[in-house]
């Protein structure tokens, strides 16, 4: 009886170590579109005035933008969060601004080395509805 015992406790021992030592996958890498964001970190001046400091945003998978605009209605900030959406492949930017509530999703922008350029909705870029960032 103790030796059936002994088998039992052995038997239910193992299993515990076998379950216990299970491998997790690991995190998630961001793919090569995803990288191309890299080329926007750092400070960078706008056709249009604005000054933009993107950096990364934890995990790898999306750049954050803080900027600060300076025009005709006066000194305001804004927020960007841009990552690449791998479903409709391509770049979508989240903007929120301290000159209203709410914020914009927009998408459809490229990267191309150090030059991003992004739809916008026209009045900020001219009629081209295009901004290109300049790295600084």
């Amino acid at each position: 009886m103790k030796r059936l015992l002994a088998i039992v406790v052995l038997m239910l021992v193992i299993t515990c170590l076998a379950f216990g030592q299970q491998q997790t996958a690991p995190p998630p890498k961001p793919g090569p579109e995803v990288q191309r964001l890299g080329s926007l970190v750092g400070t960078w001046k706008t056709d249009t005035g604005e000054k933009v400091t993107y950096e990364w945003f934890d995990g790898g998978f999306s750049v954050v933008g803080h900027v600060e605009n300076s025009g005709p209605e006066g000194k305001s900030t804004e927020l960007r969060i841009i990552t690449y959406d791998s479903d409709a492949k391509t770049y979508s930017q989240y903007r929120i601004t301290s000159t209203g509530p709410g914020g914009t999703l927009t998408r459809g922008g490229t990267v191309n080395g150090n030059t991003r350029v992004w739809p916008l909705d026209g009045t900020e870029c001219g009629e081209s509805r295009k901004c290109r960032f300049k790295h600084r």
